[in-house]
């Protein structure tokens, strides 16, 4: 009774508090009753709490901008259905699910970018270009749609067009390591180093870098010329994967571009040991031991990449250009004419008809 009382009171002298009370009572009953129907298909009712948690962690397969909000499990009940259907890889089950609530519920920008990236999926491309291309033009948020987008001209190898399609989608999700990893790759490979950087530096703050993440690194930094820096990862890296071939050849072309010639025949000797057949490796060691001043050394290299690989014409050049320095114009010669017997294209083969008309000059 007084309790009664009390909230007799509240509303009596705050009639303005009672009428607000009323109205969300109001408000979030029928949507009580929506979320019970949605989710009634398992006989039990889920709270928002617990759909919260469903949208964090179980939903951690969907890209961070595609995730359906609360209000969209609200709005279309078989959207729960349409996310187990993703997760299981059925992308056809998925889209036609889609397909057939759209026609029933409301959608959001999030469940039509969701939708036109699972017609991704099944190469219904232009379907879904055109589906997401409209949502940016005509919707907010536009994040979602951006996202896929940005996907479809990453995939297409169109990086340049994809990273400010990223950046829209960033916006909405400025701390997601997924997105900062997918934009800090777009951007090496729209030859955009720096940048690349920059995303790799956020990423940093909200997730420990891979073995992927810092060889881009490395790589980046190689290009902006930044070689110290670079070896420093590459040592790095080679602690944790020790005899990566790859790496250690990574590392000793990065030496030699710094012009650390001792660092880079001993890294690329430690590659010839692991793989005697790479002629790169070679290669590369032949050059370094010719800017150490070890011509002895640089020739063996340079024939043994070219015993390799006959056809290879950096190092046939690089044979004749140390042959001919040393005055054995002959020995170049000879190098030269068994590079143009190779199969190579006619564009190759004029390459070796100049160098070759530079020595008898």
């Amino acid at each position: 009774m007084e309790m009664k009382a009390s909230r007799s009171r509240l509303l009596h002298s705050r009639p303005t508090w009672g009428l607000a009370a009323l109205a969300l009572v109001s408000f979030f009953a029928p949507a009580c009753q929506t979320m019970s129907h949605a989710f009634g298909e398992r006989g039990d009712f889920i709270s928002a709490q617990e759909l919260a948690q469903t949208q964090g962690p179980e939903m951690s397969f969907l890209p961070a901008p595609l995730r359906p909000t609360l209000r969209d499990f609200a709005r279309m009940p078989a959207l729960s259905n349409v996310v187990g259907l993703i997760r299981a890889a059925d992308w056809s089950s998925a889209a036609m699910r889609l397909t057939a609530e759209k026609t029933t519920y409301r959608t959001s920008s999030h469940v039509e970018a969701l939708h036109a990236w699972v017609l991704l999926q099944i190469n219904e491309r232009e379907t879904a270009l055109k589906m997401a291309t409209f949502v940016v033009d005509y919707h907010e948020p536009k994040s979602p749609a951006a996202y896929v987008l940005a996907v479809d001209s990453r995939e297409r190898g169109d990086f340049a067009a994809a990273l400010p399609l990223y950046q829209i989608a960033l916006k909405s999700h400025p701390r997601d390591s997924g997105l900062l990893r997918e934009m800090a790759h777009c951007a090496f490979s729209s030859g955009q180093e720096a940048e690349s950087i920059v995303l790799l530096d956020r990423l940093m703050v909200v997730d420990p870098l891979s073995s992927e993440d810092l060889t881009l690194r490395a790589r980046a930094l190689v290009t902006l010329r930044r070689y110290e820096a670079a070896l420093l990862i590459y040592g790095r890296l080679q602690k944790d994967s020790p005899g990566d071939v790859a790496l250690l050849l990574e590392a000793g072309q990065c030496a030699f571009a710094g012009n650390q010639y001792d660092k880079a025949i001993s890294l690329c000797n430690e590659v010839t040991q692991l793989d005697p057949q790479n002629a790169e490796a070679h290669f590369v060691l032949g050059m370094a031991s010719a800017s150490f001043l070890d011509p002895a050394g640089a020739e063996a290299a340079f024939s043994r990449a070219l015993e390799l690989k006959p056809d290879y014409l950096k190092a046939g050049h690089a044979l004749a250009v140390l042959l001919s320095n040393q005055g054995m114009i002959d020995e170049a010669y000879a190098a030269l004419n068994q590079l143009s017997r190779q199969p190579l294209s006619s564009v190759d083969l004029e390459k070796v008809q100049g160098w070759l008309n530079e020595l008898e000059d």
